[in-house]
């Protein structure tokens, strides 16, 4: 009778602590701390002023600030293309003028990246330094152009969907101002940065200045959609349980301060598309991007069936790259274009941040952004 009674209490403690977690997250500030993760600092003191400290040739990054419209300051860095830095020869010179890095941005021989990074950490996290470094030798003539939103690494400010998107829409103005084509720049964007990404190409799109192309990697349709399968770390499902109780789901969703409704904007998106997941995702189910890549070629959200893709549309080309990716490929009409391509690759290996680590991710790249590539 005491073990009963015992384990009823602990039952009901732990049901009570639940309940007062979930409560706690309808409230904006534990929001924020949970989506942004702005608060989790690594490497602690990281020095972005001096990029050969992450193994970048010297004078290859310009790591400088750009304003917001609502005057806060972003930290950025500017990676030159690999072929640039080589021409010039600045590897064996003092530091350079800000001319220099500019003339890389507005030779039409160069094109343009900005890369939106996901939640936590900065821009000079290790794993979004290999990646800088794989896109500089994949593609020698690729600038690579990443901010840290507000609220992270060295930029002030606390973090909101519509501060990001301010942040994003700075990143872009910045370009402009260097007299950067729209038609020279690519958008890519990881996890948290899909919705950033995908705020910023359907606004410019919306202004008739698209960007080259929108890759999306690890992308999910919208916050609402996304939270009560989110895995914290991959493992912890914290919002699972609400899933049995759909009163319970519904008001949880209806107090998120975020939406990053990434499904209801990818639509209007004029610019070749592509959706890059792993099978191995634990963290933001493939489901996630198999609805956006639904909705980007003008499905209708509603009517959307999680067994779409395996039931053989056939306005959609399939093909297997053998223990590496399955590929959906098609085309949609655009305000601009007859036909955009669309392309969602689920790597058969990859999970929610390593992406970058493989070849196909690259092969995919280049189908959407023709970028000239390194012979390997």
């Amino acid at each position: 009778m005491n073990l009963l009674r015992a384990s009823v209490i602990l039952l009901t403690s732990l049901a009570t602590l639940y309940a007062a977690l979930i409560i706690c997250l309808t409230f904006e500030t534990p929001q924020r701390w949970v989506i942004y993760f702005h608060w989790l600092h690594i490497p602690l003191f990281p020095k972005f002023h001096s990029p050969e400290h992450f193994g970048f040739a010297h004078n290859s990054i310009r790591n400088f600030k750009i304003q917001t419209n609502d005057n806060l300051s972003l930290g950025a860095w500017h990676i030159l293309p690999k072929d640039y830095h080589t021409k010039e020869g600045l590897r064996y010179i003092g530091k350079v003028d800000d001319d220099v890095f500019d003339r890389a941005l507005q030779d039409p021989d160069y094109e343009t990246v900005i890369y939106f990074h996901g939640n936590a950490l900065s821009r000079a996290s290790s794993m979004r330094i290999d990646l800088y470094k794989n896109l500089m030798n994949r593609y020698p003539k690729l600038n690579i152009f990443t901010i840290d939103y507000r609220g992270f690494g060295d930029s002030n400010g606390i973090p909101s969907e519509d501060g990001l998107a301010l942040d994003a829409r700075a990143a872009w103005d910045w370009l402009m101002s260097k007299k950067v084509s729209p038609d020279r720049i690519t958008l890519i964007g990881h996890s948290l940065g899909t919705g950033v990404s995908t705020t910023l190409a359907h606004d410019v799109s919306k202004a008739g200045t698209p960007p080259k192309a929108l890759i999306l990697k690890a992308a999910f349709a919208s916050l609402p959609r996304l939270v009560l399968e989110y895995r914290l770390l991959e493992i912890i499902h914290i919002l699972g349980p609400l899933n049995q109780i759909p009163i319970g789901n519904e008001w949880f969703k209806s107090h998120l301060k975020s939406k990053f409704d990434s499904l209801s904007r990818i639509p209007d998106v004029d610019c070749p598309i592509l959706i890059v997941v792993g099978s191995k995702d634990f963290e933001i189910p493939a489901t996630q991007s198999n609805l956006l890549f639904y909705g980007a070629i003008g499905g209708n959200p509603i009517q959307y069936n999680k067994q779409w893709l395996e039931n053989g549309p056939s306005n959609i080309q399939v093909s297997q790259v053998e223990n590496e990716a399955t590929v959906y490929t098609t085309s949609k009409s655009t305000t601009k274009s007859s036909a955009a391509m669309v392309k969602l690759v689920c790597l058969e290996h990859a999970n929610h941040n390593n992406l970058g680590y493989y070849d196909y991710f690259y092969e995919s790249v280049h189908d959407i952004t023709s970028w000239q590539t390194i012979d390997m």
